[in-house]
C-alpha cells in the first residue's frame, strides 16, 4: 500500500496566479512558507483547481496562514540551456514538485469556511 498525503501550515507568500484553463476549469498557483525554525523556512509550490481555486482566491492573501491538504506532485519538462560561450544549447530534463490541493482551512482571516 502507498501514501501520498501532504498536510501544511504556513502563509501566503505572494498573491496567487490563477487562470482559466480548457473547459472552463479554473487552476490557481502559489507558495506557502512553512517556518520550521527562527531560521528556517521550507517553501512549498502548490496548485489548486476550481472551487478550492476561487476560495483561496477569495480569502487569503499574502501573509495569511492557512492550512493545505493533498498530494505531492511531479511534472517532468524538458528545459533548454545554454552550454559555454558558443552559444550551443542543451536539452535537460527537469523536474519540479507540488501539492495538488484537495482542502484549504482558512486560520486568521476573514473566511473560516473549507
Amino acid at each position: 500500500m502507498a501514501l501520498n498525503k501532504f498536510i501544511g501550515i504556513g502563509r501566503l507568500v505572494k498573491e496567487p496566479e490563477t487562470r482559466e484553463v480548457s473547459g472552463g476549469n479554473k487552476i490557481l498557483k502559489g507558495t506557502m512558507a512553512i517556518n520550521n525554525s527562527k531560521d528556517n523556512t521550507t517553501f512549498v509550490n502548490f496548485t489548486a483547481w476550481n472551487k478550492t481555486a476561487e476560495l483561496i482566491q477569495q480569502y487569503i492573501k499574502k501573509g495569511e496562514q492557512f492550512t493545505i491538504e493533498g498530494s505531492l506532485k511531479i511534472d517532468t519538462y524538458d528545459k533548454k540551456v545554454q552550454v559555454g560561450e558558443s552559444g550551443g544549447e542543451i536539452t535537460v530534463p527537469t523536474k519540479i514538485a507540488y501539492i495538488n490541493v484537495d482542502r484549504v482551512i482558512f486560520l486568521n482571516n476573514k473566511g473560516d469556511n473549507e
